[in-house]
C-alpha cells in the first residue's frame, strides 16, 4: 500500500509540474472594475468601467470580456470587447447593460481577459438593482468638512465599495442647536474645527449623483456647555439629585478633550415633552435648509 501511494504521489506531482503555467500572474492586467452608480432602480442602464493597466510583461492582444450572473445563473450581458495594450501601458473599456426588470437584486460581474494562449486575468464587482437603498443597507461616514475638497473624487471612492447611504458624523453647529443659521458659511465642530456649508452641499450632490443617501447625523440627548443660554431649559437634563433645586454641576455629563467646542456634553433627558419638542423644530431647521436624504 505505501508503494502504491508513494507511486500515486509521484504520477500526481508529475502531472501538476507538467502542466502548462501562464505567462502572467493575476491583477497584472486588469486593475479595477467598478459602475457608474452605487445603486440602480429597475430599468436603469449600468455602466460598468475596466481599467487596464499591463503589467505582465509582454504586450496583451486580446479581448476583455463581461459575465454577468444572478445566484449562479447566467444572465444576458453585452460580450466583449478587443483590445491591445503595451507592457506598461494603460487602457480602459466600458460596458453598458440594463438589467433584468426585477427589484431587489444583485448581480456578480465578472471580467476576463483572454488571448490566443487563454484566459490572461480575471477582476469582479457586483450591482445592487433595489429601487430603496434601505433594502440592502451599506452604510459609511465622513467626518471632517474642511474648504476645497473634491467631494465627487471622495464619492465615487465610497461608491466603489458600493456604499449606498454616507452619514455626515459631527456636521453640526451644536447638539442641541445643530443648525447654523442662515447665511453662516462656516462654523466650528464639536472638535472646534472649521465646517464649510459648501463643503457638505457639494458632498450632498455628489453623493445623490451617485445614488447615494446622504444622511444627517445628530446626538438626539446631548447638548453642548451653555445649552441654557440657547433658550434650552435646564430641567430638560438629567441629573443626580432628584431635587428641585437642579444645577448643570448636577447634570449627567461627559467630558470632551481640551480645546474643543465644548468641555462638556450633557445629557438630556429624550422623554421630557419640552426637550422632544426643542429638538425636533431644530432638525426640521436642518432638513428645511439641507439637502439630506
Amino acid at each position: 500500500m505505501k508503494v502504491k501511494f508513494a507511486l500515486i504521489s509521484v504520477i500526481l506531482l508529475l502531472l501538476v509540474l507538467g502542466t502548462p503555467r501562464p505567462s502572467f500572474a493575476w491583477g497584472t492586467l486588469i486593475s479595477n472594475v467598478n459602475t457608474n452608480l452605487a445603486r440602480y432602480s429597475p430599468g436603469d442602464t449600468v455602466t460598468i468601467y475596466v481599467y487596464l493597466n499591463n503589467q505582465s510583461g509582454s504586450t496583451f492582444t486580446g479581448s476583455v470580456s463581461l459575465s454577468i450572473t444572478y445566484k449562479g445563473n447566467v444572465v444576458s450581458g453585452p460580450g466583449s470587447q478587443s483590445i491591445s495594450v503595451g507592457n506598461g501601458q494603460t487602457g480602459n473599456l466600458s460596458f453598458n447593460w440594463t438589467p433584468p426588470n426585477t427589484d431587489y437584486r444583485g448581480y456578480q460581474l465578472d471580467v476576463t481577459a483572454s488571448d490566443g494562449s487563454g484566459v490572461r486575468d480575471v477582476n469582479a464587482t457586483a450591482v445592487d438593482v433595489s429601487s430603496d437603498w434601505g433594502k440592502f443597507p451599506r452604510y459609511g461616514y465622513v467626518s471632517s468638512f474642511p474648504n476645497g475638497i473634491d467631494a465627487y473624487n471622495m464619492m465615487w471612492k465610497l461608491k466603489n465599495y458600493h456604499i449606498n447611504a454616507v452619514q455626515f458624523y459631527d456636521w453640526q453647529y451644536k447638539h442641541h442647536n445643530p443648525y447654523p443659521g442662515n447665511g453662516v458659511a462656516v462654523w466650528k465642530d464639536i472638535a472646534n474645527r472649521d465646517t464649510y456649508r459648501t463643503t457638505i452641499s457639494d458632498l450632498i450632490i455628489a453623493q445623490h449623483a451617485y445614488k447615494m443617501l446622504a444622511m444627517n447625523y445628530n446626538l438626539y440627548g446631548g447638548a453642548f456647555d451653555n445649552y441654557w443660554n440657547d433658550g434650552v431649559p435646564i430641567s430638560q437634563g438629567i441629573y443626580t439629585t432628584t431635587g428641585s433645586n437642579k444645577s448643570p454641576s448636577q447634570q449627567y455629563r461627559v467630558s470632551l478633550p481640551s480645546g474643543w467646542a465644548s468641555p462638556w456634553l450633557y445629557e438630556m433627558n429624550i422623554r421630557d415633552s419640552g426637550w422632544k419638542t426643542w429638538i425636533f423644530a431644530r432638525e426640521a431647521d436642518v432638513f428645511n435648509n439641507i439637502a439630506f436624504v
